[in-house]
C-alpha cells in the first residue's frame, strides 16, 4: 500500500515537472501555504471530540501538496496523526470550493486513563489514516483565507498486553489484543496564511 501511495504521488509531481518543462516562456510559480485545521470529529463515539491538524503544503496552480500533523482525541483514544495532504481547489477567484484528501499513519498515545489495561508488556499499537472530504474557501489576501470542511475519516489504533493470570495456575500467561477502527465524520474551520 506504502509503495502505491509513494507511485501515485511521484507520478504527480512527475507531471506536473514535465508539463513546466515544456512551458519556457512561463515561470513555474510554487509557493509554501501553511494550513492550520480545528474541529471535532463525530460519530458512534459517545461525544464529539478535538481535532488539531497543522499541514505545511507547497501551492502549484491550483495544487495543494504537503505534509501534517496532528492531535485527534476521537473514541477516547487520542493519538497522533502524521499525513500526507493533497487539496485541489476550484475557480480562480475569492471564493473557491475544494476537495481533499490525507493518507498516513496514525500513532497511538494514549493516556493511563485511557489504556484498557496497565498491565506487564503494555503496548501499543499504531495504524493507517485516511480523510477525504470538501470544503469551501474564502480567499482574504494572496494566500490568506478562511474557510471550513467536511470530511470522512478513518484511525486504526490498538493494545495489546499480556500479564500472569492467577487463575488457575499462577504461571499460566495471558494475553489479550484490542484493535480500533474509528470512522467519523469531521467537521472543521481552516486558515491557510
Amino acid at each position: 500500500m506504502a509503495k502505491i501511495i509513494t507511485a501515485i504521488i511521484c507520478a504527480l509531481i512527475f507531471s506536473n515537472t514535465v508539463q513546466a518543462q515544456q512551458k519556457f516562456d512561463k515561470k513555474v510559480k510554487l509557493q509554501y501555504v501553511g494550513n492550520f485545521q480545528i474541529g471535532v470529529a463525530t460519530g458512534v463515539a459517545e461525544k464529539n471530540e478535538l481535532v488539531l491538524q497543522v499541514i505545511n503544503s507547497i501551492l502549484y496552480k491550483s495544487w495543494f501538496v504537503g505534509l501534517g500533523a496532528g492531535i485527534d482525541q476521537y473514541g477516547n483514544k487520542r493519538s497522533l496523526p502524521f499525513f500526507i495532504a493533497l487539496q485541489k481547489a476550484f475557480l480562480k477567484n475569492n471564493h473557491q470550493p475544494f476537495i481533499y484528501s490525507n493518507i498516513g499513519y496514525n500513532i497511538s498515545w494514549l493516556k493511563s486513563s485511557q489504556k484498557v489495561v496497565i498491565a506487564d508488556n503494555y503496548k501499543e499499537l499504531n495504524g493507517w489514516y485516511y480523510e477525504v472530504g470538501i470544503g469551501y474557501k474564502y480567499v482574504i489576501y494572496k494566500q490568506a483565507a478562511v474557510g471550513i470542511s467536511i470530511g470522512y475519516s478513518l484511525k486504526q489504533q490498538g493494545e495489546q498486553y499480556s500479564a500472569f493470570d492467577f487463575v488457575p495456575t499462577p504461571t499460566q500467561n495471558y494475553s489479550d489484543k484490542y484493535q480500533y477502527h474509528f470512522k467519523h465524520l469531521t467537521f472543521k474551520i481552516n486558515c491557510w496564511f
